[in-house]
């Protein structure tokens, strides 16, 4: 999450859908910067637009200037989400014990990263540990058919989409949209900590995770009209 106050424009980081590199893009202009583990929940790095909103307009946060939340221009970012899950199954590396990969964690198996394969993962962590959809992410919780954002861009088109509208919304001017990793490196640079699949993305599915992909989201298929293999 990034929110600028003199430029009025709140982005919500939606987790492996190129959050890193707009985040990037903003840092020059923001004034609350979200974190992973911050103390106050408002600067939650991947806080969804219902709970942020929420924050803007509680009276328990009138004194951080955060508001009101009309007056501000608010994006985020969706991609297909066959390719999101495995994306962020090379960003997970289950070990043995299926603990996600942290660089300081000493409990994480090093030894057996990637011990368990992209589709035995995908059952297992869509139950608890998953990627928000759309539709939870984007929309009013009470009312899922609204959405909280006045623009939410595919990052497959976001070459094109985002510099023309971060120039006419609020005045910040881009030459391109870098691809970079959580750590701000591209993916070719060899001293990334993180790992990328180089192949093919669908060739690491069955028809069973494919279909739990597609049921869990459904919102973000329908609306954005993505489909497996594209």
């Amino acid at each position: 999450m990034r929110i600028s106050h003199s430029k009025k424009v709140i982005f919500l980081s939606n987790p492996k859908s190129g959050s890193s590199s707009i985040r990037y893009i903003l840092d020059p202009h923001s004034d609350i910067k979200g974190e992973n583990h911050p103390a106050d929940p408002l600067y939650m790095l991947h806080i969804n637009a219902c709970a942020l909103k929420s924050y803007f307009d509680h009276e328990d946060y009138s004194g951080k200037a955060v508001g009101p939340w009309d007056e501000y221009y608010k994006f985020s970012t969706v991609r297909n989400p066959w390719k999101k899950m495995v994306s962020y199954y090379f960003f997970y590396r289950p070990d043995k014990n299926f603990r996600q990969y942290y660089r300081n964690d000493i409990e994480y198996d090093h030894t057996t990263q990637f011990h368990f394969s992209f589709n035995e993962w995908l059952k297992r962590v869509v139950d608890g540990a998953g990627l928000p959809s759309y539709e939870y992410f984007c929309c009013d919780h009470s009312d899922p058919s609204k959405c909280l954002l006045d623009d939410v861009f595919k990052i497959e088109d976001i070459s094109e989409t985002l510099p023309e509208a971060l120039l006419e919304k609020a005045g910040i001017e881009i030459d391109e949209v870098p691809k970079l990793d959580p750590n701000y490196k591209k993916d070719e640079d060899p001293t990334s900590m993180y790992s990328s699949w180089k192949g093919d993305y669908y060739s690491l599915y069955n028809s069973e995770s494919i279909e739990i992909v597609k049921q869990i989201y459904q919102s973000d298929i329908t609306k954005f009209n993505y489909a497996f293999g594209e």
